[in-house]
């Protein structure tokens, strides 16, 4: 439980701060919610390497 409130909160500010779009962050979310990302690093990661 405290992962996934972690990774949703970053996914929060990442959001905020523009570094992804309203689409990428449903996206994003899903892919949380089903369990792919394993700490807030690894969806930073997964991020960066996509955006590039």
């Amino acid at each position: 439980m405290e992962k996934i409130r972690a990774i949703r909160t970053r996914l929060k500010e990442m959001r905020d701060e523009e570094e992804v779009t309203d689409e990428e962050y449903r996206k994003l979310y899903d892919m949380s919610k089903g369990g792919f990302f394993r700490d807030v690093k690894h969806l930073e990661n997964h991020v960066e390497n996509k955006l590039e």
